[in-house]
């Protein structure tokens, strides 16, 4: 994609210093994101640093894992940019896209779970009441089981996609991230937390949680990269669950 393309979802100062951070520190961080920038052209996720306390810069990034090596330079690359222009005054802060997330401060974030830091958004309410009970259901379930793969996905890469039919016209896409940092322990109790907070605003048909070290986002309508067959020989017995009179087949796959 782009870099004129790039769809912003959040960015956060997570530190306001007293006074601006000096020219030294804006310094060391230029070198901290270039570095970040070639590393993005091999891999979804990296860390780095640069210079001498107490002005030495650390940043990260982290890519989505459905993602190729160009998107995620890109992503990283105009996210460096709009960090210099308009974020270089604080000395702790995080950057947020579509495709990937950019995060600097002056001290070492490296395996550190923040628990503090969050945000949601939300989109398409679903109309009906019989339409939000059976969809909260199904997202709850979706999502834990998502949260539990990312966390212990074998490639090391914290991430993982699920596609869960709904009805049968009708299918929920997901996907569960961590930085590469974290613990599987610390991953799923992220996840488990991001997915505490989609579960409170359930009605909507779009959603998306976040904290500077995981992300869950779901939507009814595709938008995970790589193709998706939900096929006979590759889904398990349906389960036919029954709603104020409604019957509905669930059949889950995953990427």
């Amino acid at each position: 994609m782009p870099a004129s393309n790039q769809n912003f979802f959040g960015g956060s100062a997570m530190s306001y210093p007293d006074q601006p951070p000096n020219l030294n520190f804006k310094n060391n961080l230029e070198n901290v994101l270039d570095t970040l920038v070639l590393r993005a052209s091999k891999t979804g996720f990296s860390n780095s640093s640069f210079g001498e306390s107490p002005d030495r810069a650390y940043g990260l990034y982290l890519c989505r894992g459905d993602l190729d090596t160009q998107a995620c330079s890109d992503c990283v690359s105009y996210a460096k940019d709009t960090v210099l222009k308009k974020w270089h005054n604080f000395i702790e802060a995080e950057y947020r896209y579509d495709h990937c997330m950019l995060r600097y401060a002056n001290r070492s974030v490296v395996g550190e779970l923040d628990e503090n830091s969050w945000s949601t958004s939300f989109s398409n309410p679903r109309n009906g009441t019989w339409n939000r009970i059976w969809f909260a259901q199904v997202l709850n379930v979706t999502l834990n089981h998502l949260s539990v793969q990312a966390a212990h996905d074998s490639s090391g890469m914290r991430f993982a996609t699920k596609v869960t039919k709904i009805t049968r016209s009708e299918s929920l896409y997901a996907m569960g991230q961590c930085t590469w940092d974290l613990t599987p322990s610390d991953c799923n109790k992220c996840l488990t937390k991001m997915v505490k907070k989609l579960n409170k605003s359930s009605y909507c048909s779009s959603g998306r949680a976040q904290s500077p070290n995981c992300l869950v986002r779901y939507e009814t309508s595709p938008f995970l990269n790589g193709t998706v067959t939900l096929t006979s020989s590759s889904l398990p017995s349906p389960t036919v669950t029954t709603l104020r009179g409604k019957r509905f087949d669930l059949f889950s796959s995953s990427l």
